[in-house]
C-alpha cells in the first residue's frame, strides 16, 4: 500500500476527539476587580458567577460565562449599594454580565479568547488571555484582562470624571471546572423535567441538559387541569447541592392580570430572569400564552449570551399548560399534567393515580 494511502487510512480510522463541556464551579473560584480611586487602588469581587467551557485536546474550544453584578462586594455596604444603582451596573435592568467566545487560540503557555463582552446591554469585542491547568484532578482556568468602564457606561454623570475614578478596570478570575453530564442522563439531586410529548413547533427540538455547579435550586412544581380549571403549586423547597436551605419559598406566581399561573424549578437567579422576560412577552402579546412562550423561546435560541439559563418555568392558563426552559424549548405535556424539578416524576405519578 502506498505510504500516503496508509497515512490517509490511519487518519480516517482515528476519530477526532470530541469536545468535553464543563460547568464553572463558583464555590472554588473567584472573580475580582481593581481600579484607581483618588489615586489609590480600590478592589471588589463578584460572588455569583457561572457558565460553561468546552475543551478538546487540552485547548478550550468554546466559552460562555456570566456573572451577576448584584453580587458585588467591596466590604463597604454603601459602595455596594451605589455600584448596583443606575449610574453603575443598573442591576434592575441588567441582571447579568456575560462573555461569549468566537475563537480561542493557543499562545505559548496561555490561550487567548476573542469574543463579545456584554455589560449593561452594550456589547463590545474583547480579548481575554487565560491559562488552562489542573487542580485536584479537575481543569482550572485563571487569567486577567483590562477594560475601559466608560465603554460600557459604568459610572455615568459625575462618575465619568476619570480624575476621581479611573477608567481602566483590571479583572482577575480563577475557577475549577466540573464535567457536565451528557444529554439524556440524570443524576440524583439535579433538577429535571418529565414530559410525554413536545409542542408541535418546527425548529424547537427538546435538548434538555443540566449543570453540575452548586447553586441555589428550587425543586418540585406540579400543575394539573380538568376542563377549563387548572391548578399549579410547588413544594416551597430550595436546595444548595444536597442540603435543604429553605422549605417555604414562594415559587409560584400569578402573571398578566392574574390570568396566568407560573412556577419555577432550577437556579433561582436564572428563574427570576426567565420570569422577567416572560412577563415582558405577555405584556407585548396581550396575555397570549402560546405566542408569548414561543417568542421567549426564539429569543433564547438566538441570543448566545442568555440562552443557557439553568432554570425552567411551568406556566398555564385556561387552555394550555406549558414548560419553558432556559435552553430555548417549549414543551406541552399530555393529559394537562406538568411536573418539573427533582421531585417531578413522583408528583406526576401521584397526579395520574
Amino acid at each position: 500500500m502506498p505510504r500516503f494511502l496508509l497515512v490517509l487510512f490511519v487518519s480516517a480510522a482515528v476519530p477526532a476527539a470530541a469536545d468535553e463541556c464543563y460547568s464553572v464551579d463558583p464555590a472554588s473560584g473567584s472573580v475580582s476587580f481593581e481600579l484607581r480611586q483618588a489615586g489609590s487602588p480600590f478592589r471588589g469581587a463578584f460572588r455569583r458567577f457561572g457558565g460553561e467551557l468546552c475543551i478538546a485536546q487540552s485547548q478550550v474550544a468554546r466559552i460562555d460565562v456570566w456573572l451577576e453584578p448584584a453580587s458585588v462586594e467591596t466590604a463597604l455596604p454603601e459602595i455596594d449599594a451605589a455600584l448596583k444603582a443606575k449610574e453603575f451596573f443598573d442591576v434592575g435592568s441588567h441582571p447579568r454580565i456575560a462573555f461569549a467566545s468566537e475563537s480561542v487560540q493557543v499562545r505559548g503557555d496561555r490561550q487567548l479568547a476573542r469574543g463579545t463582552l456584554d455589560i449593561k446591554g452594550k456589547r463590545r469585542n474583547a480579548e481575554v488571555p487565560f491559562r488552562l491547568a489542573e487542580s485536584g484532578g479537575k481543569p482550572l482556568v485563571s487569567g486577567s484582562f483590562t477594560l475601559d468602564r466608560l465603554d460600557y457606561g459604568i459610572g455615568t454623570g459625575e462618575w465619568s470624571d476619570t480624575r476621581w475614578l479611573g477608567a481602566e478596570v483590571k479583572i482577575d478570575f480563577s475557577a475549577t471546572l466540573s464535567r457536565r453530564l451528557p444529554l439524556g442522563r440524570k443524576r440524583p439531586g439535579l433538577y429535571g423535567v418529565w414530559f410525554a410529548s413536545s409542542l408541535e413547533y418546527p425548529g424547537f427540538i427538546p435538548q434538555i441538559g443540566f449543570s453540575l455547579m452548586e447553586s441555589f435550586h428550587g425543586t418540585t412544581i406540579l400543575s394539573v387541569r380538568r376542563g377549563a380549571s387548572v391548578a399549579l403549586g410547588g413544594d416551597g423547597q430550595v436546595t444548595l447541592g444536597n442540603v435543604v436551605v429553605k422549605g417555604g419559598a414562594k415559587k409560584v406566581r400569578r402573571l398578566y392580570q392574574d390570568r396566568i399561573l407560573a412556577g419555577f424549578a432550577g437556579g433561582t437567579a436564572d428563574a427570576f430572569t426567565l420570569f422577567e422576560r416572560f412577563e415582558g412577552k405577555l405584556d407585548k402579546h396581550q396575555g397570549n400564552l402560546m405566542r408569548s412562550a414561543v417568542e421567549l423561546a426564539k429569543d433564547w435560541r438566538t441570543d448566545r449570551i442568555l440562552r443557557r439559563l439553568e432554570a425552567m418555568l411551568a406556566v398555564a392558563d385556561r387552555e394550555h399548560s406549558l414548560i419553558i426552559t432556559g435552553m430555548g424549548d417549549v414543551l406541552e405535556p399530555e393529559h394537562g399534567i406538568v411536573a418539573i424539578g427533582s421531585g417531578g416524576p413522583y408528583a406526576q405519578a401521584a397526579a395520574k393515580a
